[in-house]
């Protein structure tokens, strides 16, 4: 009866360890694995909210292609016009470019003369180009590289007496892109052509170059 006596108050004592060391343990590690579980949550909804728009837009453009359609400013003095075309994730472009421009000068030896009576100048070009764009992501800014051929036809009138030339060359040089909104960008940028000439002249007048260049200054409609 001693024995089973002391079984029972030995059980007796021991019963009541077991819950409080579980619950000691369950609250000790529960409370901080709750914490870091949450604090994962949560910083993982922030991280989704935090990331860059830009990263959802590029996935959202990526594969499209672009169209656009470009005004330059020369087009104040006749035609200056582009069209492009792009994919979105691609840093090439690639476009046709057409102008078309009169320039009325007045001969050295015929000062004094109304502008109806002065010498007049009509270039007209018309080629491909290629940019390259140094950040290709959508609707951001960028600079480029640019290549061109362009076909270059010259013509002087001079009273009752004309001369034209035309010539085919090379254009390299870039600039910059930007954009206004999703749909308008805008482009600045040179060329120069270093080896391209010309000499055109009539018994009243000339008119000769040595090097050519290319001025874009441009809106551009994107589709």
């Amino acid at each position: 009866m001693i024995r089973g006596e002391d079984q029972f108050q030995q059980s007796k004592i021991i019963k009541p360890a077991c819950p409080n060391k579980v619950t000691i343990f369950s609250n000790r590690c529960a409370q901080p694995l709750i914490a870091i579980i949450l604090s994962l949550c949560i910083s993982h909804a922030v991280a989704d909210d935090s990331l860059p728009e830009s990263i959802n837009h590029d996935k959202q453009h990526a594969g499209k292609s672009e169209i656009g359609i470009g005004v330059g400013a020369l087009v104040f003095l006749g035609a200056d016009f582009r069209i492009l075309y792009r994919k979105s994730d691609s840093p090439w472009v690639f476009g046709i470019r057409y102008i078309d421009i009169k320039d009325d000068f007045v001969n050295e030896s015929y000062v004094g003369l109304p502008n109806d009576e002065s010498d007049k100048e009509y270039t007209r070009r018309i080629g491909v180009y290629s940019d390259y764009l140094f950040n290709k992501r959508p609707n951001t800014g960028s600079f480029y590289l640019s290549g061109a051929l362009y076909r270059t036809t010259i013509k002087i009138e001079c009273g009752s007496e004309s001369d034209s030339d035309s010539a085919t060359s090379l254009y390299f040089g870039g600039g910059y892109k930007g954009s206004f909104t999703d749909n308008l960008e805008y482009s600045v940028g040179i060329l120069v052509s270093p080896f391209s000439s010309s000499e055109l002249s009539t018994s009243t007048c000339s008119s000769s170059s040595s090097g050519d260049f290319d001025l874009n200054l441009s809106l551009i409609l994107k589709f």
